[in-house]
């Protein structure tokens, strides 16, 4: 995360003085995402994660416009299928007992720099 340290005692952001934010993450359940990706690209954001129910797309901001890319900029060994995996668990195991195993996934999974 590039921008985060620069705002985070910050109780009002102001964009365009401000840095933008690191990651959006849009969900695109009722509504598309596609009309606020130029405002997004408009404010430099350099990355959109777009969750639609079932998946999760990584978008890069490159030229201007958004273009799906591999892996996150700010979460590079954070595979998006874990992420849906995650976000769907807790519907069968409820927020807490999710939280508790994708705290354990990150422990087993990543590794501090």
């Amino acid at each position: 995360m590039q921008n985060e340290p620069k705002i985070r005692n910050q109780n009002v952001i102001t964009m365009g003085q401000d840095p933008p934010p690191d990651l959006v993450l849009e969900v695109d359940i009722t509504n598309p995402s596609d009309r606020r990706l130029p405002i997004y690209a408009q404010l430099q954001v350099p990355e959109i994660w777009i969750y639609n129910g079932y998946s999760l797309d990584f978008l890069g901001l490159e030229n201007g416009a958004y273009l799906k890319i591999e892996h996150s900029l700010s979460f590079p060994n954070l595979p998006a299928a874990v992420v849906v995996e995650f976000v769907q668990k807790r519907f069968e195991l409820g927020d807490r007992q999710t939280l508790k195993e994708f705290r354990q996934w990150v422990s087993d999974n990543l590794k501090k720099s």
